[in-house]
């Protein structure tokens, strides 16, 4: 999978601390515990926090939950693998609100499958989103440890 060289990737950043937001569908759970997975096996020393969302995370006190817990966690890293777009933009807003995303001190990266949501999309400058996404990324990785390719 691709989990162990993201993980990989951002221990060689220096990463110890990420918190994940995952939407709870089958997809990002796997991603999600792929990312556990990975960084117990190949990253002992990181730490991560996951949170799930539901596929429509409804109400505003949904994503109001899941920010306030990744505050809560004071980490400075988080990955996001935050579908559909309605609820990546609202976790994004509400995560500018709190703090924890635009602020020139938290980093928050996305796998590749969000690229469209990020990159492609025309964002209003100085809008909410465009601000919160200041400082983030998106990680393409493929699969395989080349230490234990044949």
């Amino acid at each position: 999978g691709i989990a162990v060289p993201i993980i990989k990737h951002l221990q060689a950043l220096g990463v110890r601390y990420l918190g994940v937001v995952y939407v709870n569908d089958p997809y990002g759970t796997a991603y999600a515990r792929g990312l556990q997975d990975a960084a117990l096996e190949y990253a002992p020393e990181m730490t991560l926090k996951l949170i799930d969302c539901p596929v429509n995370a409804g109400p505003p006190s949904s994503i109001s939950r899941i920010v306030k817990f990744l505050k809560a966690t004071e980490y400075r890293y988080f990955f996001g693998i935050i579908n559909p777009l309605d609820n990546f933009k609202n976790i994004m807003i509400e995560a500018y609100k709190e703090g924890i995303a635009g602020t020139g001190e938290h980093t928050w990266l996305f796998g590749d499958s969000q690229y469209g949501d990020i990159a492609l999309r025309a964002f209003p400058k100085d809008g909410p989103i465009h601000k919160a996404l200041l400082g983030s990324g998106v990680i393409q990785a493929s699969g395989g440890i080349p230490d234990k390719m044949p």
